[in-house]
């Protein structure tokens, strides 16, 4: 995560220059996406959240009204990042999701919907160490 989170940082560095009164919206907790998802978004910075799911994890700078980031599957087997997603906040605090795969043209749209913790069908994996 240490090395995604770095890669990410040089990508996405405008947005670090964010001060907290820059982003007004929270997006730190539980959702559920359309597909069926379970994700947790965890604010690591005031504009960057780490974003994790059952199989993937990310990072990505969000300004208000929009998140850019980057995700790697856990279980890839080269390392370094595996897609983008960009995200649209919506009234009522849901996020629309448009996902990319780096390689093979994959790409998918979807909504994270922010759920009450106990929702959740059920936990999410606690990450691998690196």
């Amino acid at each position: 995560m240490k090395k995604l989170l770095t890669c990410a940082a040089l990508l996405l560095a405008p947005a670090t220059a964010l001060a907290a009164s820059d982003v007004p919206v929270d997006l730190a907790g539980p959702y559920q996406s359309s597909i069926g998802q379970q994700i947790e978004l965890t604010q690591a910075a005031p504009g960057i959240f780490k974003v994790q799911g059952a199989r993937w994890e990310g990072v990505g700078t969000f300004d208000g009204t929009t998140y850019k980031g980057v995700f790697h599957m856990i279980d890839a087997i080269s390392p370094g990042i595996t897609g983008t997603h960009t995200g649209v906040l919506l009234p009522g605090g849901q996020l629309s999701v448009h996902a990319e795969y780096k390689s093979g043209g994959r790409s998918y749209d979807m909504v994270w919907t922010r759920v009450a913790p106990w929702t959740l069908r059920s936990r999410l994996p606690v990450p691998r160490a690196r």
